[in-house]
């Protein structure tokens, strides 16, 4: 039998001795690398989780712009939200550009910006490892930053300035030139007890309201306020409706100006008076224009009592002719309550110094129903000067609008007095439920602001199918029904009658909710006079403080979602 040699034999062992260190080599170094690989892959899978931590600890950091909260507020938020997403922070910093002091580029605004609701959060952790401990590694640190911004708010303020706002003072309870109704009085001695009321509460609430948007110092203040307020639809302001003018654009972050505008005993909010009395009924130092204007005046009783205003000519007089003929075209000259004219004004604001960022909010006031609209060319004296209509306007109903709307938007021959009907009213149809268009000669001031509703909420768009082809600004709105004239019913029979007031506040209250009024968050709530969607109602004028705060509320709601 033939043998291996000795010396090869001796070779074969020692070359599977080598080969088995080298797999031992190479096992450990693969066992090296595939722990190194494992405890890197749950670094990166940590950064991922702690990078949308940091992203929703700084959303909610933001989310804490509003009053009274401080960088405590905001980084006790962030830390809440880090830990639901998982993260165990070692550290969390909140910055803005406040406790920055004003010097970081990130934060801060550029010289002649408004300041943004920027915050910025850093989140630190110690990430534990597994295998690299054998290397006397436990622990890797781990960094994220996040930057986010809560949406500034754009507020627009719609207050109703008509000489209803008086009435909740009591009827002759004042001597002859000192009516608590009386807006020539009240005006001037608001502060009195018993006078103008609840006009007096509507401004009390109103600063209150303005203080809670404009709530920082100017140099620091990140959102905005305009006041629109409305009353006679044709007369230029103060007497019709207007955009308050606070600042050259309507806009401020500075809450003394806009208490100022609301408060000032000279120049701020004051309730419709058209300066003059009725030609009967006069008192010494009563004077009468001459010529007599057209509008109403004020109606006073033989023994010097308000009793309210009044407009004897306004059913008989042919405007366009200045003929006295009967034909009922003037009426829309004494109506007072322009909520469509006040809601155009109050969408176009938008685009005064836009800000598309920002949240654009309508809150709207009145204690009426809509009556009165924007004026047509000859109202004003300047007939053929077709420029003075709204540029909304169709060129080709001009025609129409002089035959049968001489002062705006009312339907032919649309009164026909309370002993006829005790519930038709100026420039109404009578119908809250059908709906016109502007070509219908049914088209009355409650479909126009109905429209300007549309106009204010709806998309930018145009193809929400309830907003009938209107291209809005897609602001929210904020509706409040004040006393018991909102609850007053239109002309149908029941079980259809409606509200006409109600009604209209409802479908703005819905379709400012989100753009779309078929989707009315109060449709299944039949009272008017409770609170649903965003759509809110109060009995009396000291009842609307909690209503300001409870609006307030929802806005920052709308600020987090």
């Amino acid at each position: 039998m033939k043998r291996t040699p000795k010396w090869k034999t001796v070779q074969r062992w020692k070359t599977s001795g080598q080969a088995l260190i080298l797999i031992i080599i190479t096992f450990f170094g693969l066992l090296f690398f595939l722990g190194l690989m494992i405890d890197l892959g749950q670094i990166f899978l940590a950064k991922g989780y702690l990078r949308r931590a940091a992203d929703a600890a700084s959303l909610a950091a933001a989310g804490q712009f509003r009053q009274n909260r401080d960088i405590t507020d905001m980084t006790n938020a962030a830390d809440e939200v880090a830990r639901m997403n998982g993260v165990a922070p070692t550290s969390i910093t909140v910055q803005t550009c406040d406790s920055m002091g004003g010097t970081d580029a990130v934060l801060c605004p550029l010289p002649g910006d408004m300041p943004k609701k920027l915050v910025r959060v850093t989140i630190v952790m110690d990430y534990p490892l597994t295998f690299l401990t054998l290397l006397n590694l436990y622990s890797v640190q781990l960094t994220e930053t996040s930057v986010s911004e809560a949406a500034s708010m754009d507020v627009v303020l719609v207050i109703d300035t008509s000489e209803s706002m008086t009435f909740d003072a009591p009827f002759g309870g004042g001597p002859i030139g000192a009516d608590p109704r009386d807006a020539s009085y009240c005006n001037d001695h608001y502060a009195d007890a018993g006078a103008c009321e609840p006009f007096k509460h509507v401004k009390t609430a109103a600063l209150s309201f303005a203080n809670q948007i404009l709530d920082k110092d100017p140099a620091k203040e990140e959102d905005r306020l305009a006041i629109v307020t409305f009353a006679n639809g044709w007369q230029p302001p103060p007497l019709g409706t207007q955009v308050v003018p606070m600042t050259a654009s309507g806009w401020t972050n500075d809450y003394a100006v806009a208490a100022n505008a609301i408060n000032d005993p000279a120049t701020g909010l004051k309730v419709y008076d058209p300066g003059w009395p009725c030609p009967w009924g006069l008192h010494e130092g009563d004077v009468v224009p001459d010529p007599i204007p057209l509008g109403p005046c004020r109606y006073y009783g033989d023994d010097g009592t308000y009793w309210n205003l009044a407009c004897p000519w306004c059913t008989d007089l042919d405007n366009a002719s200045g003929h006295h003929d009967g034909d009922l075209a003037g009426i829309s000259a004494f109506t007072t309550t322009d909520i469509g004219g006040a809601l155009r004004l109050a969408g176009s604001q938008f685009a005064v110094d836009k800000r598309p960022d920002a949240l654009w909010v309508v809150v709207l006031l009145t204690d009426g129903q809509a009556n009165a609209t924007f004026a047509t060319y000859w109202d004003t004296g300047d007939i053929g000067n077709t420029n003075i209509y709204p540029s909304w306007v169709d060129p080709s109903l001009y025609d129409k609008l002089t035959a049968n709307l001489p002062l705006g938007f009312c339907p032919d021959a649309d009164w026909v007095g309370p002993s006829d009907n005790p519930n038709r009213r100026y420039c109404q149809d009578g119908d809250v439920t059908t709906r016109h268009g502007v070509h219908n000669a049914l088209y009355d001031a409650d479909d126009f602001a109905r429209d300007q509703g549309d106009f204010v909420s709806c998309p930018a768009s145009g193809t929400m199918p309830a907003c009938h082809g209107t291209k809005g600004q897609g602001a929210i709105i904020f509706t409040i029904g004040l006393g018991n004239e909102i609850l007053a019913p239109d002309d149908e029979a029941p079980p259809n009658q409606k509200p006409y007031g109600g009604s209209l506040l409802r479908y703005l209250a819905a379709v400012g909710d989100d753009g779309n009024s078929a989707t009315d968050p109060c449709s299944t709530e039949p009272d008017y006079t409770k609170n649903c969607g965003n759509y809110f109602w109060a009995q009396h004028g000291t009842d609307l403080a909690k209503v300001f705060e409870a609006i307030y509320s929802r806005i920052f709601t709308r600020l987090t979602q």
